[in-house]
């Protein structure tokens, strides 16, 4: 795994054809990250939620989608009144973002494995409301 600006540097100077953070298979590096998950009983049955995370954003993601740091601040609703004691109902607020050497590396045409970030496709930030359910 390689660097984004490794990548971008190496497409500039026409040692590769595209921004590929997988082309150096044996160069070790480390990719680090942190969170935070902050839950609340606001009654029996609603709980209130706040996350946060965020990575350094120079290295190949190894998750579903590029995402550098991320904000969400949510509820759900247990189900338990209706005999559903493992159920859950709830909205969620999401704010996701990548860093600037991410956002040039994918404007280059970097290659990348998440279906969200195709060359074209806006590098900005995303947010969005969606809504949730936990079925047992």
């Amino acid at each position: 795994m390689t660097s984004s600006s490794a990548a971008i540097d190496n497409l500039l100077a026409g040692k590769t054809s595209v921004a590929d953070i997988t082309d150096d298979p044996f160069r070790s590096t480390v990719k680090y990250w942190f969170g935070v998950n902050l839950e609340q009983e606001i009654t029996p049955h609603w709980r209130g939620f706040t996350r946060w995370g965020w990575n350094e954003g120079q290295h190949e993601s190894f998750a579903y989608t590029e995402v550098d740091e991320t904000v969400q601040l949510g509820a759900d609703y247990s189900a338990e009144k209706w005999r559903r004691k493992l159920d859950k109902a709830g909205a969620v607020f999401v704010s996701n973002g990548i860093s600037a050497d991410h956002q040039r590396y994918l404007a280059l045409g970097g290659a990348t494995a998440s279906c969200w970030e195709m060359p074209g496709y806006s590098t900005g930030a995303k947010t969005l409301l969606s809504s949730c359910q936990d079925m047992a």
